[in-house]
C-alpha cells in the first residue's frame, strides 16, 4: 500500500496519464478513419486471418482448422488462443468483441511500453 501511495503522488502519474488520454484520442481518430474489415464489407474477401480466427471464436478454439490444406495444425493460428477465446467469451457479438478487444489492443501498447 506505501509503494502505491508513492506511486500516485508522483510526477509519473502525471506522465502516464497524459500518455493515457492521448493514446485514447490517437486510437479513437485512427477507428473513425479506418476500414475496420467488418464482415460483408469492401475489404472483408481480402486476406485470411480474420476469417480463421473468426471461425475459431464462433465454433471452437483449436488448432485443427478446417480449411486447412494438409489437415495439420496451422501456424500461427495454433499459437494464439488467447484473441479468439476473448472474442467469444465476451458479452457482445463476436465482430463486436473483436473490435473492442483490437482497441484495447492498440490503446493499451503505448502505456504499457512506458512502464
Amino acid at each position: 500500500m506505501k509503494k502505491l501511495r508513492e506511486f500516485l503522488q508522483q510526477e509519473k502519474l502525471t506522465e502516464l496519464l497524459l500518455v493515457t488520454v492521448v493514446a485514447l484520442f490517437i486510437t479513437g481518430v485512427k477507428l473513425l478513419t479506418t476500414d475496420p474489415m467488418f464482415y460483408g464489407g469492401p475489404h472483408w474477401e481480402e486476406g485470411y486471418d480474420h476469417k480463421v480466427y473468426r471461425l475459431m471464436a464462433e465454433s471452437s478454439i483449436s488448432c485443427n482448422i478446417p480449411e486447412a490444406p494438409t489437415g495439420k495444425p496451422e501456424a500461427p493460428f495454433c499459437w494464439r488462443l488467447m484473441t479468439p477465446l476473448l472474442a467469444k467469451i465476451l458479452p457482445f457479438d463476436i465482430q463486436t468483441n473483436f473490435l473492442v478487444l483490437a482497441f484495447a489492443g492498440v490503446w493499451g501498447r503505448p502505456r504499457l511500453t512506458r512502464l
